[in-house]
């Protein structure tokens, strides 16, 4: 998972987000597991190539 920090009022906050090669990585384990179906959260905020990574069907 792609993640960043910064440090803000004497606090670090931690930033994790899916990018593509994330999401390719996730994908391929369900893949691999036999697993029918899995959720991505926050759709719509993704990293727009996330989509080139899933087949076409169901669009």
């Amino acid at each position: 998972t792609a993640w960043f920090y910064i440090n803000r009022d004497q606090m670090r906050e931690w930033v994790f987000f899916t990018d593509r090669r994330t999401f390719d990585e996730r994908y391929k384990l369900v893949q691999q597991r036999g697993i029918e179906g899995f959720c991505s959260w926050v759709l719509g905020e993704e990293d727009p190539a996330v989509w080139e990574v899933l087949p076409n069907v169901g669009r």
